[in-house]
């Protein structure tokens, strides 16, 4: 068994390729392009391999840069916030919205069918952006138990204790 870590997100096309036999992937958005190619995933669940859930942050800042300039990532995350919002709301029209922005090798995934699977995830007004502690501080410790990480991480070093319920 080998395993490999190639840049970024790379490991998609490499899947693709066949040059890797597995990875992770987001349902919503690698399926979706699977689903809309000639590519059949064969998906496991992590929990059916005693792995807890650990969270996929999508949006994460420097803390030096947010003190740096907190109007301006305010700003952002607000209107980051309002688009979440209007694709739960209007997906039809978000993905009509987005379809113009996808990058050439994402052009053929269908973005109808991945809001529709993101949609049970978006939550409510109050809730985007929160961490369950005891879930989080899970994974952390498998982390450790796995030697994944040479040292024990509480959740609230990870997480600001504001999105942690």
């Amino acid at each position: 068994l080998q395993i490999t870590y190639p840049e970024k997100l790379g490991i998609w096309n490499r899947l693709l390729n066949g040059e890797a036999d597995a990875t992770w992937v987001f349902h919503n958005w690698e399926g979706a392009l699977a689903d809309a190619s000639d590519h059949e995933l064969r998906y496991f669940r992590l929990a059916d391999y005693n792995v807890p859930y650990g969270y996929s942050p999508v949006i994460a800042g420097h803390a030096d840069r947010l003190a740096e300039r907190p109007e301006a990532f305010r700003d952002f995350l607000a209107a980051t916030k309002r688009g979440h919002f209007y694709s739960r709301d209007q997906p039809a029209e978000a993905a009509d919205i987005l379809r113009p922005h996808l990058p050439d090798h994402d052009r053929q995934v269908d973005l109808k069918v991945a809001l529709e699977r993101t949609l049970p995830f978006i939550g409510s007004e109050k809730e985007w952006g929160s961490f369950d502690n005891v879930e989080l501080q899970r994974f952390l410790d498998w982390l450790t138990e796995q030697e994944l990480e040479d040292r024990r991480f509480k959740a609230a070093e990870v997480v600001s204790e504001a999105y942690l319920r």
